[in-house]
């Protein structure tokens, strides 16, 4: 059976789902009938009233988008984990035990960890070495 359209469903104007045959249990006014020429494209956009396949800059730009937000996520991920690792280091019946100088090297390293995403090449940033203590 050769099928001549597609069935496309989009999410903020980019196709999310595409089918051959509408499941009956779908409604299709949520979905928008496509011609089968664009079954191959990488990316299938809806821009206003027209749909089309993403140019290749385009599927770039958002490939590009998407590697960034995975990183940070990562980053962060790490950021918190080292945080979390160091929290044991200033509670207070610990704090009270170091020195004035192995404290300024936790409060530094802490800090280091907390401004970590605001640095300019975040999330291509490396993570600060926990002191020697």
């Amino acid at each position: 059976m050769e099928i001549d359209n597609m069935f496309v469903k989009f999410e903020n104007n980019k196709a999310v789902h595409i089918v051959g045959i509408l499941p009956a249990e779908e409604n299709p006014a949520d979905w928008e009938v496509v011609d089968n020429e664009l079954i191959n494209a990488r990316r299938i956009i809806k821009d206003g009233s027209v749909i089309r396949a993403a140019t290749d800059a385009e599927v770039e730009a958002e490939l590009a988008e998407l590697r960034i937000k995975s990183l940070s996520r990562n980053m962060r991920w790490k950021r918190d984990v080292a945080l979390a690792e160091s929290d044991a280091l200033v509670l207070p019946d610990r704090w009270a035990s170091w020195t004035d100088a192995q404290r300024s090297a936790i409060s530094t390293y802490r800090q280091a960890l907390r401004d970590l995403t605001a640095a300019a090449t975040f999330p291509e940033v490396t993570l600060p070495t926990a002191p020697v203590l």
